[in-house]
């Protein structure tokens, strides 16, 4: 699972958490590659039961409920996403990838390419 902010408030992040927290609870291995958050809701997924794998990558952010200001930003979080989620498609059998909101969507499009083993599924929030 892709994502930059993960918790169980906010609009695509609960949708988000929801569909991970179910697959958990269901005994899934659930890989979550996100940002590394400087102030971590409380309530967030790692709380879940189940298996769940959590890669916090840089680089850190504070989560204020929005996408990352800068461009900078979004470009090292999907650099670091790829780097990451090759080395865990490389040493796990992954079935398919979840992502939600633009930067974890091309991170997952490019992991489907340099894996060839990857079906991205797609959710945008438009609300």
């Amino acid at each position: 699972m892709l994502t930059q902010f993960l918790s169980s408030t906010g609009g695509g992040e609960v949708m988000f958490y929801q569909l991970a927290s179910g697959l958990a609870t269901k005994g899934h291995e659930i890989h979550k590659v996100t940002h590394r958050i400087l102030n971590p809701d409380k309530r967030n997924i790692n709380n879940m039961s189940g298996k769940m794998i959590v890669y916090s990558i840089f680089p850190p952010l504070k989560h204020k409920g929005s996408l990352p200001a800068t461009i900078i930003q979004n470009l090292f979080y999907v650099l670091n996403v790829v780097r990451c989620g090759a080395k865990i498609i490389r040493g796990k059998s992954i079935d398919l990838t979840h992502a939600n909101n633009y930067s974890p969507i091309f991170a997952g499009f490019i992991l489907s390419i340099i894996t060839k083993r990857l079906s991205s599924i797609i959710i945008i929030n438009t609300e």
